[in-house]
């Protein structure tokens, strides 16, 4: 007691079975699917699409605008689902704080 009470994840290493999976859900889907069109499709498939959501990834709006990240929702197929995220995030309150014409020169090497 004199040094406060230690976690229970410090003091043992055992995890339930299926936290790992749920933390990479995303992952393990995508995975699957890509197999699943590699042995479909071919292996040009799965190659585009992956190339694909690189470009969407890169793609952003100048600096203080925030992107909402259609085209990667619709390639991802999360346009069609509600998350916990589109439900209590109100886009317009989420603010980047900043002068956007430094930020501007900045991302051209300017300053």
């Amino acid at each position: 007691m004199q040094y406060g009470l230690h976690s229970s994840r410090e003091s043992t290493s055992a995890v339930h079975p299926l936290e790992h999976s749920e933390k990479h859900w995303n992952e393990n889907k995508c995975q699957m699917d890509f197999a699943m069109l590699r042995k479909m499709e071919g292996i040009h498939m799965p190659l585009r699409l992956q190339m694909e959501n690189n470009i969407s990834q890169k793609m952003c709006r100048l600096p203080g605008m925030v992107s909402s990240n259609v085209m990667r929702d619709t390639l991802t197929g999360r346009d069609e689902m509600i998350d916990f995220e589109d439900v209590l995030n109100n886009p317009f309150e989420a603010e980047e704080v900043g002068n956007i014409h430094m930020l501007m020169e900045k991302r051209q090497g300017l300053l």
